[in-house]
Formats: C-alpha cells, structure tokens, sequence
C-alpha cells in the first residue's frame, strides 16, 4: 500500500471515514490495508503490552481492532484502552480473552 493512501484516509474527516467504513465490501477485502495499517499504528503508540492484535469482521460486515494485553498488565494507562483509533473501533482483551475496554460488543 502506498503511504498516500493511508494519508488521503487521514485526511477525511471523521463523518467522510465514516461513510467509507460503514460502505466498504469487508468480505471482499475493501478496506483491508487501512485496517492493517490502523491496527499497526495502534499497537505501534500504544504504551499498553500488547501480546496478540488482529484485525476482524464484526456482525454485519465491519472492521474491528482486536488488541490483547499481556497476563503481567498491571491495569495502568487505563486511557490508553481507546473505544476507536483512526477511524475503526478497537476492543481490548486481557489473556483469557476477556473484554477489558473499548468498543462494547452487543
């Protein structure tokens, strides 16, 4: 992926991300090198252990950031667990796999 076209996503603003994310085609792919992209930026700044982070389809076709936390988490940086980054949602787990902030699934 060229660097400009993670740039040009930036540079919409949050209502134009939004419109794209919601009318991308997941399960062909759309959308996919922002996702990564997004995804790597997050674990990349985030001041959290991470051990796991993936991308995945949520119910109805959307993009969803999945972050795990290491067992030794320590609970700090709580601000740090964001509900979004850059425009697609994000969920935080601990290492069962257990929902410890962010975008609530329901």
């Amino acid at each position: 992926m060229d660097a400009s076209y993670y740039e040009n996503w930036l540079s919409l603003d949050k209502g134009e991300r939004m419109e794209d994310f919601l009318n991308w085609n997941t399960y062909e792919g759309e959308g996919f090198p922002i996702a990564i992209m997004a995804l790597a930026r997050l674990v990349g700044c985030s001041p959290l252990p991470v051990t796991t982070a993936n991308v995945g389809i949520y119910h109805g076709g959307t993009y969803l950031l999945k972050v795990t936390l290491k067992a030794t988490w320590d609970g700090s940086h709580p601000d740090a667990l964001v509900e979004e980054f850059e425009g697609l949602p994000v969920i935080w787990t601990n290492h069962g796999n257990e929902w410890i902030g962010g975008f609530r699934m329901g």
